[in-house]
């Protein structure tokens, strides 16, 4: 079905004034026509970007990238046809404005406002994609900084460890000198390593969560916007339409 069809069966069927009015009114109604039926594509990109939105901000899943690209891509290719049609109704209006009858001319006002309008979404669109990259590279440094965190906090701890367990790894004998690895000969000396790295380790540990380097799992709560389902202060219900 041609996006033209509308105005075929209006001539047909000799509806409204297409058919009583002259070539210029039929401009308006063709050039109308064309245009209302880039609001549905908009409206598929206002859905699209919503969902892109709830997927940097639930998961931050790594084809987000790809996704949001694909989708500017969309936003600017439309963009790009779209945009020359403000300068063609400035034209029509005011630079050649003989061509229509003063009684076309209101429509043609008409169309060039849904012209503006369908820009402003698309600028809006956008700029919301860019603050959703943005964002997304933001959850990302974020989650890694945490795990960065962790593995560091892990490795802090562990490192004593390894001091101690490479000391009594050296093996130096009593029989050369009374000072050498007296604990070798101690039969508590395997357990006494395992209890000093243990208690190094603990005590690493409680300094880490006394500083506030680190919080336990039973201390953490829960965001707000795990309750209600916003996140970053947004409201739950969905936006209006942009633009």
């Amino acid at each position: 079905t041609s996006i033209l069809t509308p105005i075929v069966d209006r001539i047909q069927r000799s509806r409204g004034q297409i058919r009583t009015s002259g070539a210029d009114f039929l401009a308006y109604a063709l050039l109308d026509c064309v245009i209302d039926h880039y609001f549905p594509v908009l409206d598929r990109l206002s859905d699209e970007l919503e969902h892109l939105e709830q997927t940097v901000l639930d998961e931050g899943v790594d084809h987000f990238t790809n996704s949001l690209r694909r989708y500017r891509g969309k936003v600017l290719g439309l963009y790009r046809r779209i945009w020359p049609l403000k300068e063609i109704f400035n034209k029509f209006l005011y630079d050649y404005s003989e061509g229509f009858s003063p009684a076309t001319r209101p429509y043609l006002k008409d169309c060039q406002d849904h012209v503006l309008q369908a820009i402003d979404q698309l600028d809006t669109f956008r700029v919301t994609s860019s603050d959703l990259m943005n964002l997304y590279h933001s959850t990302l440094a974020g989650r890694t900084n945490e795990t960065m965190k962790f593995l560091t906090v892990i490795s802090t701890i562990f490192i004593p460890s390894s001091f101690i367990a490479s000391i009594y790894g050296m093996n130096f004998h009593t029989e050369a000198s009374p000072w050498n690895m007296p604990e070798l000969g101690w039969a508590y000396g395997y357990p006494a390593a395992l209890g000093l790295m243990a208690l190094v380790a603990s005590l690493l540990g409680g300094l880490f969560v006394k500083r506030g380097w680190v919080r336990p799992p039973w201390r953490r709560r829960k965001r707000p916007e795990d309750d209600n389902g916003a996140a970053l202060g947004r409201e739950t219900h969905p936006p209006e339409t942009i633009g």
